[in-house]
């Protein structure tokens, strides 16, 4: 029945309200569209398995009965265990709405890529505080967020405190003292990473987790790394690693030939995990143009720009085999037809309400952005190292594919409503440097600018010529590239 309280899944606000909910997450669009404070549906927040083992509760209801045999007909739960149940809630609440944010986008390749499908059993086993601090104060300040809940984000924040101390603890041991505890480390670093863009806490603050996370991943070896968790969490580590070393201009992890084949023997890669090797390939020619400015001897000059073409033209040559493969089965088609009637931002109130069948247009506009960028930053390369003046296809239309992605999803009501759509960050600062068109580089810049997530840990995003090789892109166009 609807709005009948304990039986409704609607958002308490349209409870309260007695009204119909549409139970969109995170924030329905009702209470969206008038202003109101949504926390959410209750869609399956109390169905994560964190509760008591079976033998405590079989304990707990043996010792009910015993009291209502006794004569008491209500039985009351002592008090500390009516804490613990509260706690469980809780904490069931924070790990769904956390896993929920992430979409119903499952990989094809079975639940070992699925890593967010880990976290319940990774929480209720964690013994040593390691992973399950750094799980409740992530888990707690996405929620605090969404549901504008400051006291939330308060116990969040000290949660997080001991989060730290107890990576700091493990850091400090020695190598083998570490090294069965390695997997809740990189558990812990991971959930950090997140904590740190939710916070939005100090610029870069989440660089240093991405990096020791890649770094402990390192450790643990590629092949620990091709099923389970640790493999879920690869896949999902590899495109922070990338932004991290575009905005640092730093030498790639996780990008050897070994990592770039052996986490996957079990588990191929799909259409994403290719894209970011286009992208790893990408970075590393970017480093070495920016690096062969600097080079002075004239003989060290000429191979190593010998060098840089033969790597230019692989790479632009694994982004035309990705487009074979994948351009239509990804949908990235259809959705370029659909964003390209985005010429401009929406109104507030005039939002995209997606249907079911229709949620899979927002990361295919986040795969078709990458995927322009990728072909922006090889197609000035290529031009730069083999001096012709080759144009890619709608060449010139990438920067604004990419801006009307970007209107697409923030049009689109859901986690992008005040976070923002987080995954067109890097395309626009990208297409904010490497654009050839000086309208697209001022509108993403623009951008940019509005977007609440660089208000905070992202906000080096949103300052012009920071990082991503800007003063190589800079180089490049006033040399006629």
């Amino acid at each position: 029945m609807v709005n009948v309280p304990g039986r409704s899944k609607g958002c308490a606000t349209c409870r309260r309200r007695k009204i119909k909910c549409d139970q969109t997450f995170p924030q329905c669009v009702k209470c969206t569209r008038i202003g109101e404070i949504c926390p959410g549906p209750r869609t399956e927040a109390f169905f994560v398995h964190t509760t008591a083992s079976k033998e405590n509760s079989q304990a707990n209801s043996s010792q009910l009965i015993t009291k209502r045999d006794a004569g008491q007909y209500l039985a009351l739960p002592d008090a500390r265990t009516v804490h613990a149940c509260r706690a469980d809630a809780f904490d069931q609440l924070f790990l769904c709405h956390f896993i929920e944010s992430f979409g119903n986008f499952k990989s094809k390749n079975g639940p070992d890529a699925d890593w967010l499908a880990l976290l319940p059993v990774i929480f209720r086993q964690s013994s040593d505080g390691l992973s399950k601090h750094a799980i409740r104060s992530t888990t707690m300040v996405t929620y605090g967020t969404w549901a504008r809940d400051a006291s939330i984000r308060s116990d969040a924040y000290q949660w997080y405190g001991k989060a730290l101390a107890s990576f700091s603890n493990l850091l400090s041991l020695k190598q083998t003292n570490r090294q069965l505890r390695l997997e809740s480390a990189i558990c812990s670093a991971v959930m950090m990473i997140h904590f740190e863009t939710w916070a939005n806490t100090t610029e870069k603050s989440w660089h240093q987790h991405v990096q020791g996370a890649a770094s402990l991943l390192e450790e643990m070896g590629a092949k620990n790394c091709q099923v389970g968790f640790l493999h879920g969490v690869f896949r999902h580590l590899r495109m922070q690693v990338f932004i991290v070393a575009m905005e640092c201009e730093l030498r790639l992890l996780l990008a050897s030939p070994e990592w770039m084949t052996v986490p996957f023997q079990h588990h191929p890669k799909e259409a994403f995990d290719e894209l970011i090797d286009v992208l790893f390939s990408t970075q590393k020619n970017l480093k070495a143009a920016d690096g062969l400015r600097q080079v002075a001897d004239d003989s060290s000059y000429t191979t190593t720009r010998l060098e840089l073409i033969d790597d230019v033209a692989e790479t632009h040559h694994l982004l035309e085999q990705w487009r074979k493969r994948h351009y239509t089965t990804t949908g990235l088609e259809t959705v370029r037809s659909i964003v390209r009637q985005y010429d401009a931002p929406l109104p507030f109130d005039c939002q995209n309400v997606l249907s079911h069948e229709q949620t899979w247009l927002v990361p295919a506009a986040a795969l078709m952005a990458l995927e322009d960028v990728a072909t922006m930053i090889n197609v000035t390369l290529l031009r730069a190292t083999s001096g012709s003046d080759i144009i890619e296809k709608d060449d010139l239309a990438l920067g604004w594919d990419i801006l009307r992605a970007s209107y697409f999803v923030r049009a689109v009501p859901g986690a992008s409503k005040d976070m923002g759509p987080m995954m067109l960050l890097p395309p626009l600062k990208i297409a904010s440097i490497w654009s050839t068109d000086d309208n697209v580089r001022k509108l993403a810049q623009a951008e940019l600018e509005h977007d609440p997530t660089t208000k905070g840990a992202l906000g080096n995003l949103a300052q012009q010529d920071a990082g991503f090789f800007a003063s190589l892109a800079t180089h490049l166009r006033r040399s006629g590239h």
